[in-house]
């Protein structure tokens, strides 16, 4: 019973190349010559596609190379199949060279990003590489960020994390932009503003209310402190200034946020010999399930750029597939 080719493989088509060229140049010499391989390897070649469909393309012998009947019909069916995949190849690069589409990024809501990397930048670049693309870009808290990510929602997702590890989620690959140091600080109004640090301990922070950055575990917060007495919840850092103002709380906030309330002398940082987290980082983050588009991926490329970070390996950390 013969074999029925249910299923093109790579190394099918490979072989049907091989075969293709035999006929075009009339034999086993002169396709090796054109192929640059050893005439023993396109006869090899020649047997196992024979054995792979299970008919008789051809006779070689003493008088020459020439065609079964089969072997002719074969020969105008692979023609066929080899353009279809010319045409597909060609439809795929159309696709990469159009530049239309969608990328879809969630966004830490934190306006001070803008001061802490180079967001912009990189919107610039990839807008010249790909203006008739639309870019949907959402600005969320970190942990609904990250959940939108997983299910698949963005292509990728730009986010804040207060932890020494990259990769607090499993399903999630990360990749660190830039650091982003937090410390701890008071307003004017606040009896640990005037207070020498030689005089402020862990015991003292504890007993002060606190704020509660809510996308931050209280775990993560020991990185700053040991402990905390949290009575005031915010959703972002410059909800956390107003508690920090009115000189009831004492919070967490980026050095770079903070920078114009320390000048005006509304605020300073307490202690920050020691409450001072200096790996608080901004990080670009993926998903494991879920691949990029290719105009996503694109996107990703200029971010990278614009922070002098290695294109190559940072693909390769992300698990990217390359676009060329």
């Amino acid at each position: 019973m013969r074999n029925i080719l249910k299923q093109v493989t790579d190394g099918d088509l490979r072989m049907i190349k091989i075969f293709k060229a035999v006929v075009d140049h009339e034999g086993f010499s002169k396709a090796s010559t054109f192929l640059n391989i050893h005439l023993s390897t396109v006869s090899s070649y020649i047997r196992k596609l024979e054995g792979r469909i299970g008919l008789t393309l051809c006779h070689r012998g003493n008088k020459g190379f020439r065609l079964t009947v089969e072997g002719d019909d074969f020969y105008k069916a692979i023609n066929e199949l080899l353009a279809s995949v010319e045409k597909y190849q060609l439809n795929v690069n159309k696709i990469h060279q159009q530049h239309k589409g969608r990328v879809k990024i969630g966004i830490l809501h934190d306006h001070n990003l803008v001061k802490e990397f180079n967001f912009s930048q990189a919107i610039q670049d990839f807008n010249r590489y790909a203006p008739d693309v639309t870019l949907e870009i959402e600005s969320l808290e970190n942990r609904n960020i990250l959940a939108k990510l997983q299910d698949g929602s963005y292509d990728f997702a730009l986010v804040s994390s207060l932890t020494p590890s990259l990769s607090p989620s499993p399903s999630l690959n990360y990749i660190k932009l830039c650091d982003k140091p937090i410390s701890l600080y008071c307003s004017k109004e606040h009896p640990l503003f005037e207070m020498p640090d030689s005089d402020i301990n862990d015991e003292l922070i504890a007993q002060y209310p606190s704020i509660w950055l809510n996308y931050v575990s209280h775990e993560d917060y020991r990185f700053l402190a040991p402990e905390f007495n949290f009575k005031y919840e915010s959703n972002s850092m410059e909800a956390s200034i107003y508690g920090i103002l009115s000189g009831a709380y004492i919070g967490a906030l980026s050095d770079g946020l903070a920078d114009s309330l320390v000048q005006k002398g509304q605020i300073k940082a307490i202690k920050p010999t020691s409450y001072r987290f200096e790996h608080s980082k901004i990080t670009l983050a993926t998903s494991k399930f879920y691949q990029p588009c290719q105009l996503g991926v694109k996107f990703i490329e200029f971010i990278l750029q614009a922070h002098n970070i290695d294109v190559a390996q940072s693909k390769l950390e992300l698990n990217l597939r390359d676009i060329n």
